[in-house]
């Protein structure tokens, strides 16, 4: 228990799954392993192999995810034309609403 395990699942409907973490519990129906955090439990019938996984291996479960950074367009608008083009149009039908001439409150 709190070891680091490699456990290997039968081929199940043509996928191979191999789960690396840290050996929790096995009982007679279900192994139980800590994957990143999360407790995963696997049925025993499922359990191909279980072992000790090498010094060397770097083998995870989670593929590293790379930073995207967006995309940003490059325009020739100026930042009037910028604050002012997208509401104009968008909702031009609309005023502004200050709170001035609400009356719905009683007096």
């Amino acid at each position: 228990r709190g070891m680091d395990v490699t456990v290997k699942c039968h081929e199940v409907f043509g996928c191979k799954r191999t789960l690396t973490g840290k050996l929790i519990d096995r009982d007679a129906e279900h192994l139980f392993i800590d994957v990143n955090g999360d407790k995963v439990w696997i049925p025993n019938v499922m359990v191909k192999e279980v072992s000790l996984p090498s010094p060397d291996s770097k083998e995870k479960n989670v593929p590293v995810k790379e930073e995207v950074q967006p995309e940003i367009e490059e325009t020739d608008t100026t930042p009037e034309e910028a604050g002012e083009g997208y509401y104009a149009s968008e909702y031009e039908e609309y005023e502004e609403f200050d709170g001035s001439e609400a009356k719905d409150e009683p007096e």
